[in-house]
């Protein structure tokens, strides 16, 4: 899953970096979303910064997060290709208020 600069606003306001720290943390870095994918691990947390140079999270009242989503599959070698393979998928996020 990938984070979208261009569609992710706080009240409306352009996300200018996403930022990233270990859970727990009060220490956040931004990181390339171009190439970082969000760990489903549970051990970092994820925010953005709007306009400011700092590496802390934003207040808001209103956030809109574009997220992308690439999911993996087992190679067809290991499926059961011979039989109709339904996909179907869901994702949770936990939203932590810092």
């Amino acid at each position: 899953m990938k984070l979208d600069t261009n569609s992710t606003t706080v009240d409306q306001v352009g996300v200018s970096n996403f930022i990233i720290a270990p859970v727990g943390s009060n220490v956040w870095s931004t990181f390339d979303n171009t190439t970082a994918l969000v760990s489903g691990t549970g051990q970092k947390m994820y925010s953005w910064t709007t306009g400011n140079k700092s590496n802390a999270p934003v207040m808001g009242k209103t956030h809109t997060i574009g997220l992308e989503f690439a999911p993996f599959i087992s190679p067809a070698s290991k499926l059961k290709t011979s039989e109709r393979i339904d996909i179907k998928g869901e994702a949770t996020y936990d939203l932590v208020y810092l």
